[in-house]
């Protein structure tokens, strides 16, 4: 077992994804770990998925590191293969950060249209950003990147593989879960993905910015 991510549980530990037999074990019992979440098909954020129902609408939501990444990577493919992927990595000089039309986010209020609540007004406010989406080819998921105001640069990218349920396989301790079964806590979802969908999307991620790449890259000669 490879473990990718821990999750904290006040001075305890536990494993929150893991590697384990070509096998990949994401955690999605947990709403207060931004890292992984479960969305509906318009993203929209399960508040608590340990009392949802497993629904062939949802999808993991994992907010995906570098160094995840690079695990990944090394779990899955031969030295040669990684090499591989490296060199096509250098190859590239184009990146989505390129396109600044579709970087930010924009709120609009619209206060004419605002109720009002013990002296309080309710103003809408609409919030409107770009995500840049890739399918992933010979399988169901797909990666997107979000842009968002950092606390150190100006703008910060996100990356997030989605997995759709329909992809994963379900397991509460020992019990196989179905469609239509509560989550429950602590249940993992398993993704068994193929050495190509993994180079594929390494390399998808590896378009954000140069930055990123090369930070992509440094992470994968730590293996």
């Amino acid at each position: 077992m490879k473990i990718l991510r821990n999750i904290k549980f006040g001075r305890t530990e536990k494993p929150l994804i893991y590697t384990d037999k070509g096998k990949v074990f994401i955690g999605i019992s947990y709403f207060r770990n931004s890292s992984v979440r479960v969305a509906d098909s318009n993203g929209n954020h399960i508040y608590t998925p340990k009392e949802a129902v497993i629904n062939d609408d949802y999808f993991v939501e994992w907010m995906i590191t570098n160094r995840e990444i690079a695990l990944l990577l090394g779990e899955f493919l031969t030295n040669q293969e990684i090499q591989e992927v490296v060199s096509e990595f250098k190859k590239i000089d184009s990146y989505i950060e390129q396109q600044r039309s579709f970087i930010g986010r924009k709120i609009d209020s619209d206060e004419k249209n605002a109720k009002e609540f013990m002296g309080f007004k309710i103003i809408p406010r609409a919030e409107k950003f770009f995500t840049f989406k890739k399918n992933i080819s010979k399988a169901n998921s797909f990666v997107e990147v979000t842009f968002k105001p950092g606390d150190v640069s100006p703008m910060e990218e996100h990356m997030y593989m989605l997995i759709p349920f329909s992809n994963l396989q379900f397991i509460y301790g020992d019990n196989i879960l179905v469609s239509g079964n509560k989550i429950g806590q602590p249940c993992f979802a398993i993704w068994s993905p193929s050495k190509e969908e993994i180079k594929e999307i390494a390399k998808t991620i590896g378009y954000t910015s140069e930055k990123h790449k090369n930070q992509l890259i440094e992470e994968i000669t730590k293996l």
